[in-house]
């Protein structure tokens, strides 16, 4: 069975919340960003418009850079354990390619980068989310506890 775009994107918007409030309560406005970011992509599959789209992925981003930013931060600051740094620095590059992966996938509508595709994003973008930012950045983490 096939399942449309628009379709998997609330699913898993819907899953995402659900699981995260019955972990943990999310606050109120992470709950709206990922609603309204599910609308962009709806209202995008849907050819209402793309400006949403585009938008939310741009927002989201310079968000992810700015997390980055502070790994970057913490990464030279030589007052923590050499190892959470190096940690820290693989986490915020990863998190910055992935961010302009996504800036460029969200701007695909008006730049010419046909190559940039799903299969390519969860390759790329997945990958060094889930392994350079999320391992690394949870390694680095444990390391600077054990301080």
């Amino acid at each position: 069975m096939k399942i449309s775009p628009v379709k998997s994107a609330l699913l898993g918007g819907i899953c995402w919340i659900i699981a995260g409030c019955l972990l943990h309560p999310l606050p109120v406005d992470l709950k709206w960003g990922i609603w309204l970011f599910l609308l962009a992509i709806t209202t995008s599959q849907l050819g209402l418009s793309h400006i949403p789209e585009v938008l939310a992925a741009l927002i989201t981003s310079i968000a992810g850079l700015m997390t980055a930013g502070l790994h970057f931060v913490l990464a030279f600051r030589s007052s923590l354990p050499r190892n959470a740094r190096r940690c820290w620095f693989i986490a915020a590059m990863a998190l910055s390619f992935s961010m302009v992966l996504s800036a460029l996938y969200g701007a695909r509508f008006y730049l010419q980068i046909a190559w940039l595709d799903i299969p390519w994003m969860r390759a790329l973008h997945g990958s060094a989310n889930a392994l350079g930012f999320g391992g690394a950045g949870m390694i680095g983490w444990y390391l600077a506890s054990r301080k």
